[in-house]
């Protein structure tokens, strides 16, 4: 894009490394799972589900209570709780069976 006159020269932002970051994360996690990822077994316990109850040491005092404070920014509230990049892809509609089409980053 040296020396080229464009609207919008960072329109081209989404053609390069993060589609093929997608694929390589995707070749090894079909290496890692299989083609179709049956060898996936999902994590039955989190760390913050173990049973164990947290108990509130102090009581919480606000001053106005007309006042909102959300506990979540907003990029944490719409962010995928995901930890591999298939499950990011089934959690947005895409079918189990086409996702192995995704390891190339020319599909």
């Amino acid at each position: 894009m040296i020396g080229k006159r464009t609207l919008f020269p960072l329109g081209f932002h989404g053609t390069g490394m993060a589609i093929k970051a997608c694929a390589d994360k995707l070749v090894d996690e079909m290496r890692r799972f299989g083609k179709y990822f049956e060898g996936y077994m999902e994590e039955t316990e989190s760390s913050e589900e173990s049973g164990v109850a947290v108990a509130l040491t102090q009581d919480v005092t606000r001053e106005d209570i007309t006042k909102f404070s959300g506990k979540k920014s907003k990029a944490a509230a719409v962010t995928v709780k995901a930890k591999y990049q298939f499950l990011i892809m089934l959690s947005i509609g895409i079918p189990l069976e086409d996702i192995h089409k995704f390891a190339d980053g020319n599909y």
